[in-house]
């Protein structure tokens, strides 16, 4: 489940899209062979979140990790938008993460762990081009499904 801003304001879900963009970019970077310099990567991120997010994909080539979803994933993501002002934006983000990392040549799942999250994410506009995540920050992690994706 995702959601989006209630009154369907088309900044704010512009925000929220960009935002969803730098997920998928990661998890597409970080896929079968990761790859650090998949260019989702930076049209989605700047700054030191862009750093994170390339060291994250070369730490994981390196060591022979990938990234993919469960067959039955529990698919559960809310984002809001707390604020934009100016070229500054701040979601709130709740999410399940039931990710799995596996061994690139094998297929070897060698971790299953699921956990809830409840995550600060800061998004900015630089130069009057599109929204970029500068940073991502963790509020809150539960194990398993709880937290925040209990809370309708």
């Amino acid at each position: 489940m995702t959601s989006g801003p209630t009154g369907g304001d088309a900044a704010e879900q512009e925000v929220i899209d960009r935002y969803l963009g730098y997920w998928a970019a990661r998890l597409e970077a970080n896929s079968g062979v990761p790859d650090p310099a998949h260019p989702g990567l930076a049209e989605f991120a700047t700054g030191a979140q862009l750093e994170a997010a390339v060291a994250e994909a070369q730490s994981n080539l390196e060591a022979g990790l990938a990234y993919r979803q469960r067959e039955h994933p529990a698919a559960f993501q809310r984002v809001e938008v707390v604020s934009i002002e100016g070229d500054v934006a701040v979601v709130q983000e709740c999410y399940v993460d039931d990710g799995l990392v596996v061994r690139q040549d094998t297929g070897e799942v060698v971790d299953d762990d699921i956990s809830t999250h409840n995550v600060r994410g800061d998004l900015v506009r630089e130069h009057g081009g599109p929204w970029r995540v500068s940073a991502v920050r963790a509020i809150q992690v539960w194990e398993g499904v709880a937290g925040c994706a209990l809370v309708s």
